[in-house]
Order: C-alpha cells, then structure tokens, then sequence
C-alpha cells in the first residue's frame, strides 16, 4: 500500500480489514472484478500470457500449501498411533530469498476419558518458525 497518495491513506484501513477479515480463506482466489471494488481502479487488465504465468504461480503455491487437501488429522495417521508432521502454512518470496511459515505438531492417537470410551487425537504443537529454502 506504499503506493496509495498521503490524500488516499484512509483507504488502507478498510482494504486491510476486507483481505483480513472478510474473505473466507487464505486460498480464496479474488478475481480482477472483485479486486477492483475492494482495492479500486489500480487493478487493471493484464494480457493473457500474463494472466497464464500468475494462474501458474498461484497453482503452484497452492500446490506446496496443499490447500485443496483438507487436513485430517485421523487419515494422516493412518494406522500409526503417533506421528510428527510439519505442515507448510505460508510463503513469501523476494528478491532476497523463499521463506516458508513451517508448523512442526505432533499428532497422537489418544482414548478420550467419557462414557462410552472414545478415541480422539492429540495435537501438540512442536515447533513454528519462518525457515529459509
């Protein structure tokens, strides 16, 4: 938002608060429509080799972050009663280097003290920290 006029720095507020808050995923993909009624007219039309290498881009993040995999924590088990998992949780690119938000948990498979008995699993966060690839 640097490049928002001191005269038009009260759009920022508002902006933030829709990317923040409102949306209803970090893997909501806002098209250029919606973008120009949230952001404003300096969202602008690009050509389609453009718009080819950001859909790649985007897929190609989406991919690492596996957000069309809903996390299960029973499926990622599997059989195994205990098992330490890292998840990739963001990313963020610069002309400095990758960097990746990592979750290290470990998951548990644990009997839940009720009547009747059941069992449920325990997720112990390990480790959270932004690491250098």
């Amino acid at each position: 938002m640097l490049h928002i006029p001191e005269s038009q720095k009260g759009r920022i507020d508002p902006i933030v608060e829709i990317l923040t808050r409102k949306l209803f995923s970090h893997d909501y993909l806002i098209g250029r429509n919606e973008a120009r009624k949230i952001i404003g007219t300096e969202v602008v039309d690009v050509q389609p080799e453009v718009e080819a290498a950001m859909m790649e881009l985007y897929n190609s993040y989406a991919s690492d972050l596996e957000l069309n995999t809903p996390f299960n924590q029973e499926g990622v088990l599997g059989k195994d009663t205990q098992k330490v998992v890292t998840l990739r949780r963001a990313c963020l690119e610069s002309t400095d280097g990758c960097y990746t938000f990592k979750t290290v948990w470990d998951l548990q498979r644990v009997q839940v003290q009720q009547m009747p008995p059941v069992l449920g699993v325990s997720v112990r966060p390990i480790d959270e920290a932004w690491v250098s690839e």
